[in-house]
Parts: structure tokens; sequence; C-alpha cells
């Protein structure tokens, strides 16, 4: 049975036999676009669901690596190749909307006075909002060359008392995008992972899932419009980090006294000591990737 420790955001982090294995529901491709690995997974209703653990859909995660340590040439093509994957993604959600013409909704997810949190108010704060320009001046946004933008950040339930989702119902009925970007942190299950891959999903997101903290999910079910999400791993739980060490020693992982301490230890999360950069250079990766993937 599959403990709250095993828990992870990622679609890479399933666990075996799902990956690379040929099974019934789940299909994986591995590739190399302009020299960055990336994974491509897509899960099929129903069994490939019960098999994955994991909502049916598409998942393309971007090993990045250090990306915030990387020169001007491997950082291009990191972002080359995540704003590729973006832009398909998008013609094949709607594929009879030209990019030039979409309107699109980005919501940074996340508490931003909480470093590890963070990603998603601080990769809006970096986009450029574009719907009230094109209201006013039709000539002029066609000279920016860019779909419409609306921005939000919604913040946290904590802080605002609606829940995220909700606030990004609100302003989906107001601005009545084509599409909806969610970007939000994730957790991972390995400490390989933190601020070294990318994920994006064109099956939205349940905020907080990967911690245990469950919120209201933010997908074409609930929003009525196709929704993708973007995020970067900066936290994983201290069970495990555990469980991880243990299993890489080859030692037991199972036990009575072990389970009490790995379940002690399975809301204490740990981020990366130089996690004020990884959130910082993701937001700035995250929104030349939107600026590049939905340039007309």
């Amino acid at each position: 049975m599959k403990k709250s420790y095993d828990k992870t955001d990622l679609a890479c982090e399933m666990r075996s036999p799902v990956r690379g294995e040929g099974v019934p529901g789940v299909r994986t491709e591995e590739k190399t676009v302009h020299g960055t690995e990336i994974l491509l997974t897509e899960v099929s209703p129903g069994e490939g669901e019960r098999r994955s653990g994991r909502a049916a859909g598409q998942y393309v995660t971007v090993f990045t690596g250090q990306f915030w340590l990387k020169g001007a040439e491997e950082y291009e093509a990191t972002l080359q190749a995540l704003a590729e994957h973006l832009r398909k993604m998008a013609e094949c959600a709607l594929p009879h909307k030209p990019i030039r013409d979409l309107k699109l909704l980005v919501a940074g997810l996340g508490n931003r006075f909480i470093t590890s949190d963070a990603l998603g108010p601080l990769t809006v704060d970096r986009l450029i909002a574009t719907r009230h320009i094109r209201e006013a001046d039709q000539r002029l946004f066609r000279l920016i060359g860019h779909a419409e933008l609306s921005l939000i950040a919604p913040g946290v339930v904590g802080q605002t008392g609606f829940e995220a989702a909700e606030m990004v119902l609100g302003a989906a009925r107001c601005a009545k995008p084509d599409l909806i970007l969610v970007i939000d942190a994730l957790a991972a299950r390995s400490c390989h992972r933190l601020g070294t891959t990318v994920q994006l999903s064109n099956r939205g997101i349940m905020p907080g899932s990967g911690i245990g903290n469950h919120r209201q999910s933010i997908d074409r079910e609930t929003m009525g419009v196709p929704v993708f999400s973007l995020g970067i791993p900066t936290v994983v739980s201290a069970s495990a980090l555990i469980h991880e060490a243990l299993t890489e020693a080859e030692l037991p992982t199972e036990g009575e006294a072990l389970t009490t301490l790995l379940n002690d230890g399975e809301s204490f999360f740990v981020s990366p000591k130089d996690c004020d950069t990884v959130v910082a250079e993701g937001a700035r990766l995250f929104a030349d990737a939107i600026g590049l993937a939905f340039r007309s």
C-alpha cells in the first residue's frame, strides 16, 4: 500500500512498473530536444489512472538540471525546448484558434512570502498584461505581437479567505480566456528533482496535493476551458528523504519503528539551501517561455 511519503506532484516519479515498461493505459516516450532530455507521459482514463495514480492527461517532464547555473547558450536551449512544448500543447488543445488570437489567463499560485511557494507570484510579476491594451488600442496590441495576457496571483486561502480556484474562476469569468495557464511550486519525492525538473501538463492542477494539503482543483471541469499547469519542485518531505536514503543504501524500508518515524516526518518539508535562487530563476525561465510560446 502506498504511504503518504510516497506522494509526489511529478509524473516522472511514478512508481515502477509504470515508466518505460508498457503498462496498459500509460504511454511514455523519451527524447532530446535542443540538447535537453524530455519525458512525455500520457495517462489514459480508467486503467491508466489506476495504475499511475495520476489524472488522465499529458505530462511533459523537462530535465533541466541546475538551469540557474547554466550559461546563456544552455539556458536558451532549455527555454526553447520548454516553449516549443507549451506552444504545441496549446495548438493541440485549440486547433482552430491562431496563437495571435488567443486569450490567455496566467494564474500564479502560492504564497509570495514563503520562498519555496513563491514561484507562481514571481512568474506573474515578470509578465506584462495586455488585455486592457487590446480593448483600448487594437493597432498597438497587434504591434506587440503576442497573445492577449491577463494575470492573477490569487494568494492562498489563509491570506484572502478565498480558495485559489474561486479567485481564478472569478477572473476567468471576466477575462473569458481561451486557455488558463497555472504556475505553481511542486513537491517531489526525491531530493535530486528539486530545482532540476520542470513539469508541464494539460490536466490542470490540484494545489497542495503533493504535500497532502488538497485544495479545490483548477482544471477544465471547474473552469470550463483548457487548463495547463507548469511547475518546478521546490520541496520534499523528510519522510521521503529518509525513505530514499534507505532505498539507495539497500537497507530495510519496513518495520513498525521505521513506519512510525516516517509517519512523524510526513508533514515536515525541506527545500534546497539555494531555494531563493531556484525560485527567482525559475520565474524568469517560465516568463521567458510563456513570452516565446505565445508570440504570434
